[in-house]
């Protein structure tokens, strides 16, 4: 399996960009009717004008994607070969749009970064292990893909020893117990197992050309961590990486969860 670490090192710096830096993005209009936004970050492409209609194309990680701007300001602001974090409907109507150059330095190094593999990248690898016991478990997320490709579906589960009241509302403490496992049919892969002290656990999954990937991003008062899950086939495990990780006296001041 070749490892493209130019469209990986960009998701990386995209997946920071969109879940750290939020607070430095516009503020939105609450949206109406229940109007649901996505996200995304990229670098402009062209700006065009067809029979009257106004067009923004922002492209990332290999793509582009085409949005019509309604509001002539926004339009009027955006400039070329510039690094844009911005907000869109399901009618691909751009919402909002913010300028970001303290991450377009980063995104630009990493896409003039080699696509060779290398194995000292790699911190850990993740062997199948016999079913984990979880029944005592409450579940946060899951979502079922079939990560193998034989057909079979899996499913990639978030866990948490914090129960549920009798509203469902999670009972959360100070710190508790986080378990991230992929679940085959007769097998479970640990992707994460550990205590977690006045933070979190957010996940990422995604695939790139066949290849199946599970990004996790940890924080804490005291850490930030990003590390990266690639699926080997041949060797049928998750080989681990950690492209980014806090280090010295950290003290978190803020945080900033989604929007919408």
């Amino acid at each position: 399996m070749k490892i493209n670490h130019r469209f990986i090192s960009l998701i990386i710096v995209v997946l920071l960009a969109i879940s750290l830096l939020s607070a430095c993005t516009p503020t939105v209009d609450k949206p109406v009717d229940n109007e649901v936004l996505l996200q995304n970050a990229g670098f402009m492409v062209e700006k065009t004008t067809v029979d009257e209609k106004t067009f923004v194309e922002i492209g990332n990680n290999g793509s582009s994607i085409k949005l019509e701007v309604v509001d002539k300001d926004l339009f009027d602001s955006v400039e070329g070969d510039e690094f844009y974090i911005y907000t869109y409907n399901g009618d691909n109507i751009l919402k909002s749009i913010s300028k970001n150059e303290t991450i377009k330095g980063p995104v630009l190094s990493s896409m003039e970064q080699g696509i060779e593999p290398n194995p000292n990248e790699v911190t850990d690898e993740i062997p199948p292990v016999d079913k984990v016991p979880v029944e005592d478990l409450t579940i946060l997320d899951q979502y079922e893909f079939d990560f193998i490709g034989n057909g079979d579906m899996g499913s990639i589960v978030t866990y948490t020893n914090a129960e549920r009241n009798e509203n469902g509302d999670i009972m959360w403490d100070d710190g508790q117990r986080w378990l991230i496992v992929v679940h085959s049919e007769d097998k479970d892969y640990v992707i994460f197992d550990d205590y977690v002290q006045l933070g979190q656990i957010n996940s990422y999954i995604y695939s790139i050309n066949g290849d199946f990937y599970i990004a996790t991003l940890s924080s804490g008062t005291a850490n930030l961590t990003l590390k990266l899950y690639i699926y080997n086939p041949d060797k049928d495990m998750f080989m681990e990486t950690i492209p980014f990780n806090t280090d010295g006296n950290v003290n978190m001041h803020h945080t900033t969860v989604g929007f919408f």
